[in-house]
């Protein structure tokens, strides 16, 4: 149906934006070339020597007609060139039966997680750009309308209410922060509309919904992978940790990195000597710095794992 297809386009343009947010600039490559090179040279040859008569002695030098020399040198030749990954290829996109998807995205634009959601809605309007530019998909060209979620949840849910309403989108891309998609996939959920998110609090996708699609790995996968990756970096150096402080923002995405964490110093046999989970939106934490350094804990600890939005140091 043109509906499933609308929702197809719509995960794919969500897939661009992931490439536009994560690739790098162009890098320069230097390529060192050893190649022999052939010279030829004409070179005269010169003979000096003395004539003496007499009491006279004389040196005379002669000089001979030159010479052709062919002489082979190796010389190297170092060039550089700039590389970068090609966008997604939309070619052999068979020709859709509409002109024009509505997709919306929603993200952060204003409030404490401004920074990293004006990224991202950066990121989907390039890739609609790119798509755009390239003849569209399939024909059909996207037509992003885009929602300020303003770092708050109610507010959130209200601009998912009103882009959905107002403009019937056939996917929702956002919302960055999980304090922010777990409400809003509520509402994507109840008016059946594909909600692509990046965000990995676990409870996400654990709770039945049909219409929310995650990008990235959930929350405690990543977390293990973490505490794994860090341990083989401290065994390679000779150092087996036997205790860690737990320290994480009381939210969804890092509450689930946290049991990612706590789960594999378990496995390891590494005693958590203290967790600590900090309210949102804290502006100091020194308290929690001093309670971590001056506690009966800290005598313990020989191995910390600072996990959260925040690291303490």
């Amino acid at each position: 149906s043109d509906v499933y297809k609308r929702q197809v386009v719509g995960a794919v343009v969500g897939g661009i934006s992931g490439y536009f947010a994560g690739r790098q600039a162009p890098t320069a490559v230097t390529t060192t070339v050893t190649k022999p090179v052939t010279t030829t040279v004409t070179q005269a040859s010169t003979i000096t020597h003395t004539v003496t008569a007499g009491e006279v002695t004389k040196t005379v030098t002669t000089t001979l007609p030159g010479q052709t020399v062919t002489r082979t040198v190796t010389s190297t030749v170092a060039s550089t060139a700039t590389e970068e990954i090609a966008p997604p290829s939309l070619k052999g996109v068979p020709e859709l039966p509409f002109k024009e998807i509505v997709i919306a995205d929603l993200f952060p634009l204003t409030g404490g997680m401004a920074q990293l959601g004006i990224a991202d809605h950066l990121a989907v309007e390039a890739a609609v750009e790119y798509i755009n530019e390239i003849g569209g998909f399939g024909g059909a060209k996207i037509k992003l309308v885009s929602g300020d979620a303003r770092s708050d949840p109610t507010a959130a849910v209200s601009e998912a209410e009103r882009l959905i309403t107002q403009y019937q989108p056939s996917v929702l891309i956002g919302c960055y922060a999980s304090s922010l998609s777990l409400p809003v996939s509520d509402v994507t959920e109840k008016y059946k509309i594909p909600f692509i998110t990046h965000s990995v609090a676990d409870a996400i996708t654990e709770r039945g919904y049909k219409y929310v699609f995650r990008t990235p790995p959930k929350g405690t996968h990543q977390g293990e992978v973490n505490v794994r990756g860090a341990l083989e970096f401290f065994r390679a150096r000779g150092w087996e940790p036997k205790t860690a402080m737990v320290v994480y923002e009381d939210s969804p995405s890092p509450k689930s990195l946290a049991e990612g964490y706590k789960k594999v110093l378990r496995e390891n046999g590494i005693e958590i000597v203290y967790e600590e989970a900090y309210p949102p939106g804290i502006k100091d934490v020194t308290d929690i710095a001093c309670l971590l350094y001056t506690s009966d804990a800290a005598d313990e600890l020989d191995g910390v794992d600072l996990g959260g939005r925040r690291s303490i140091k």
